[in-house]
This record gives structure tokens, C-alpha cells and sequence, in this order.
């Protein structure tokens, strides 16, 4: 008994330890409106994993443009920070490296409808076919350099009427990229990104499949907004 109670004891403390290390950094930052500069702002914090299907780990009231999150999981490989400002959500990544206290500054705007200020690049168009379908796939460059500093809304594209399937749909502002759903709008084929164009370069990636019948396909491609630069490739597999 006594050599059993030794066990139990051992293999709770075990656990305790696991646990201890399983949340083990904290996460101490600062929200500031880029825009106008402001530094003293409230709001709220929350704290997801991403890889772990967005679940919520913590959340936390800034005051006086600080905030602090504890007891952050140490092992996903990154935690995401979520702040709704001016009806817009902002997500900033934060990397997980180990135990210990990470300092993060957060950035929101003022929200804008102008495109004044903001270049749109499609880097990459290219078509490949495979039986008789054919596989598109855009990548958007967007660069927000508005002056003063603001966010658009959202970036809208247009999307083919015979398009069967969407395959994939990324946003990428920081290092890993974010899932995203395009959102059909009450203007024919023209679908939105639920996800702010902030100050800086944003990738905006995309794939989906249409009908290739007897051989032929016409590609009509349209922007809602200007493209300063397109490039195109097709690719017979």
C-alpha cells in the first residue's frame, strides 16, 4: 500500500509538472492606434490557438493601452490575438518560443473606403489542366500605404459564374497564413475577404476549379479594384 501511495503521489506530481509546463509564458503588451497615435486605449484581448481549430485560451480588458495574458499554452507553435476595433477584427500572431514573458505592440486603425494609397499586384495567374477541369490559381500583393495609416474592410474579387469549386482560400499578413471563406456580395460573381487591409503588404491567395469541355476555355478575369501588374501562366499536365 505504502509502495503503491509512493506511486500515486510521484505520478501526480508528474502531472502537475506537465501541467505547470503546458502554460508556462506570459504575454505582456501594448494597443495603440496607428492612426492617430493615441496610446492610452481600452478594449479586449482574446487569445486563440489557431491549431487547435481556433479555440479560445484566454482574454483579457486593456487599460490605459496595456494588458497582460498569463498562463499562455507553450505548446502550439504559435497563438493568435484578436482585437475588434471600429467594427473591424485584428489578428496578430504571436510565436510561441518557450517558457518565459513575450512582448508584443499592437497596432489598430481608422477605417477607410478610399483605395487612394493602395497599390494591387497579381503576381500570380495560372491556369493548369487536368482532365476536363481546369485549375485556377491567383495570388493578390497588396500594399496599403495611406497616409495618414488606415485599414480597408475587406478586398473584394471577382470569381468566374462557372466556377464548380473553390479549393483554397488563404490571407497572409504575417508568417503563417489564414484560412479565409470568400463571401458572395449582392454584386454579380464579386465576393469578399472577411479580413482587414492593414498598413503594410497583404497576400491574398486563392485556387478553384471550372468546366474545360472540347479543349477550350475562355478566361475572363475582372478586379473591382485597379491592378497595377498581372502576370499569367498556363500549365498543360
Amino acid at each position: 500500500m505504502r509502495h503503491t501511495a509512493r506511486l500515486l503521489t510521484a505520478l501526480a506530481l508528474t502531472m502537475a509538472v506537465a501541467a505547470t509546463g503546458a502554460h508556462a509564458f506570459t504575454i505582456k503588451g501594448t494597443l495603440k492606434n496607428g492612426t492617430t497615435g493615441s496610446t492610452g486605449m481600452s478594449g479586449k484581448i482574446v487569445a486563440v490557438v489557431p491549431s487547435a481549430g481556433m479555440k479560445e485560451v484566454g482574454s483579457v480588458e486593456v487599460k490605459n493601452g496595456a494588458f497582460t495574458l498569463e498562463n499562455m499554452p507553450n505548446d502550439a507553435p504559435m497563438v493568435m490575438l484578436r482585437t475588434e476595433y471600429g467594427g473591424i477584427t485584428y489578428n496578430t500572431q504571436v510565436p510561441v518560443m518557450g517558457a518565459g514573458e513575450h512582448n508584443i505592440a499592437i497596432e489598430v486603425f481608422e477605417v477607410t473606403k478610399s483605395w487612394t494609397g493602395v497599390n494591387v499586384l497579381v503576381p500570380h495567374l495560372a491556369a493548369t489542366r487536368r482532365g476536363n477541369r481546369l485549375f485556377i490559381e491567383q495570388l493578390y500583393e497588396i500594399t496599403n500605404e495611406t497616409a495618414p495609416p488606415k485599414t480597408i474592410g475587406a478586398f473584394e474579387m471577382w470569381l468566374p459564374s462557372d466556377m464548380d469549386s473553390i479549393q483554397d482560400c488563404y490571407v497572409i499578413a504575417g508568417e503563417i497564413p489564414v484560412k479565409r471563406s470568400p463571401i458572395p456580395t449582392d454584386k454579380k460573381d464579386v465576393y469578399s475577404i472577411d479580413y482587414p487591409i492593414r498598413p503594410g503588404q497583404t497576400r491574398i491567395g486563392i485556387s478553384y476549379s471550372v468546366p474545360y469541355v472540347d479543349g477550350l476555355y475562355t478566361m475572363r478575369i475582372r478586379y473591382p479594384v485597379p491592378v497595377q501588374h498581372m502576370m499569367v501562366f498556363a500549365v498543360d499536365s
